[in-house]
């Protein structure tokens, strides 16, 4: 593929100016305008419950608090609506991220709650077991 000028419309088509058109100030001749590019459709934007649900179980999982489970309820979420969306929306690898790394900082929060509540139960000072 060649780097040279983009291809022009014939005048009067497309970005050409109107006909008539005296030029530019400063006597530089007319303006010419690029024709767009037919057949290319612009990017599809990405999913926000996605992008949430990534941030949410990323910043859950650093701070192992709560909003790992709202980053996987995002991530659920996120991908219910990139299926029914059909292609016009992009996240599915952010929304699947934030799923799995939630699930992860959730884990580790339960087994962190399991070993407290084991440690408090098993300690003879405070009358446990």
């Amino acid at each position: 593929m060649g780097y040279g000028p983009p291809p022009f419309a014939p005048p009067g088509v497309g970005g050409y100016p109107p006909p008539g058109y005296p030029g530019a100030p400063g006597g530089y001749g007319p303006q010419y305008y690029p024709v767009a590019y037919p057949g290319y459709a612009p990017p599809a934007k990405y999913n926000g419950m996605a992008i949430a649900s990534l941030v949410c179980s990323v910043g859950g999982f650093v701070t192992l608090l709560l909003p790992c489970i709202l980053g996987v309820i995002f991530g659920f979420v996120s991908l219910n609506q990139l299926k029914r969306n059909g292609g016009r929306e992009q996240g599915r690898g952010l929304a699947i991220a934030g799923v799995i790394v939630g699930f992860v900082g959730v884990a580790i929060l339960i087994f962190y709650v399991v070993a407290i509540i084991v440690a408090v139960n098993s300690n003879p000072n405070n009358g446990g077991g």
